[in-house]
């Protein structure tokens, strides 16, 4: 579902972006608005950001947080709309997940708010601070990966893998496993010592592969040649 949604826990499997960040200190009047621009470049399945007022910040009082859609590709056209809007006290927070940019094409999309925070109270010095943290859903593959990978299984489905004594080309070479992150030239290490020897691991796998020699998925099986 494409939204905004609040939250009261960060979702399973979610990963932080660094560390929390102030996004607001100093010395304020009692019901000044502060405005500050935040964004983030997260993952296009969902951000979380929470909002806090750590503890010892400012005593009794309390602020107003209202948060604005500033992303450009926010669907349903929430850009420029309030999406968060809310009072809290010190030590507490507010979170909310943002999955508005699940139809971007990229893996990395660019979330962008205007966080208005107002104060009940009379702010002297440094103590007072309103602290932002970030975390991101998994990194999903890319489109085009994700379509090849369907058009695979349905090859694989159609034309059931052979038996090992069927299978000349596996016999004559090693059987490797992509894993996430590798590419051909380490690959090419593993086996042969030598990254520049990557171009006979291609060849023997161009149709699994595909034209990008770059582009390994997770999961394919490939047939490491004896040079």
């Amino acid at each position: 579902m494409h939204g905004v949604s609040e939250i009261t826990s960060i979702p399973s499997k979610f990963i932080a972006l660094g560390g929390p960040e102030k996004l607001a200190q100093g010395t304020w009047e009692k019901g000044t608005e502060f405005k500050a621009n935040f964004f983030r470049n997260g993952s296009r399945d969902g951000l979380v950001v929470e909002i806090r007022l750590p503890r010892n910040a400012v005593g009794p009082g309390s602020v107003t947080l209202s948060v604005v859609s500033r992303s450009a590709l926010h669907q349903r056209g929430s850009i420029g709309n309030t999406i968060l809007s809310k009072t809290i006290r010190e030590g507490e927070d507010v979170k909310f997940l943002d999955t508005s940019l699940s139809d971007d094409f990229h893996k990395l999309s660019t979330y962008s708010y205007e966080i208005t925070v107002k104060t009940d109270f009379e702010v002297m010095g440094d103590a007072f601070s309103v602290v932002v943290q970030t975390w991101q859903a998994p990194l999903p593959a890319n489109r085009v990966d994700a379509e090849r990978t369907n058009r695979m299984e349905e090859t694989f489905s159609n034309n059931p893998r052979p038996r090992p004594s069927d299978a000349p080309a596996e016999r004559e070479g090693n059987l490797y496993i992509v894993k996430q992150g590798d590419y051909l030239k380490a690959i090419a290490v593993k086996y042969y010592g030598n990254s520049q020897k990557w171009k006979p691991i291609y060849e023997a796998n161009k149709g699994i592969i595909g034209p990008n020699p770059d582009r390994l998925m997770p999961g394919q099986r490939l047939v490491i040649p004896n040079l």
